[in-house]
């Protein structure tokens, strides 16, 4: 069985917090990227520079 984009999201979109899931649908090179600004990671990883869209 083939799986289509829309089955690949809606898996995700089902548990995505299990990691059994993630890893099946997911590519093990992918990048994480936070888009939340609030995330003390993020903050920490640029830097000191103003992120895009924040001034």
């Amino acid at each position: 069985m083939s799986s289509t984009p829309v089955k690949i999201v809606q898996a995700l979109l089902k548990d995505p917090t299990n990691p059994e899931v993630v890893n099946q649908l997911v590519s093990p090179d992918a990048v994480y990227v936070s888009l939340n600004y609030d995330d003390p990671d993020l903050k920490s990883s640029y830097l000191g520079q103003t992120p895009i869209g924040t001034k």
